[in-house]
């Protein structure tokens, strides 16, 4: 699967192909960041970015889904983002 694919697909597949041992968390989450690196710069949408704490949080998830460290838990694995709203003047 293409690092494109990745940056493509649904929750629902993303956690069936965790399952099966065919993706991990941390290829998932690795082509997210290299998405967001190509495309921020133009796109302006992540204000934060939490890559290392983060990259640790998918290392565990793939290891409940290896059962080396527990059960995953229902979204276990899945890289989402934040928004934040503030208001601005002008």
């Amino acid at each position: 699967m293409s690092s494109d694919d990745l940056c493509r697909l649904g929750i629902e597949e993303a956690l069936t192909l965790f399952r099966t041992r065919r993706l991990s968390p941390v290829e998932l989450l690795q082509a997210l960041l290299e998405r967001a690196a190509e495309t921020e710069p133009l796109v302006n949408a992540l204000a934060e970015q939490f890559n290392e704490k983060s990259l640790a949080a998918a290392r565990l998830a793939e290891g409940r889904y290896m059962q080396r460290n527990g059960e995953p838990r229902p979204l276990e694995g899945i890289p989402f983002s934040v928004k934040v709203s503030m208001a601005v003047q002008g």
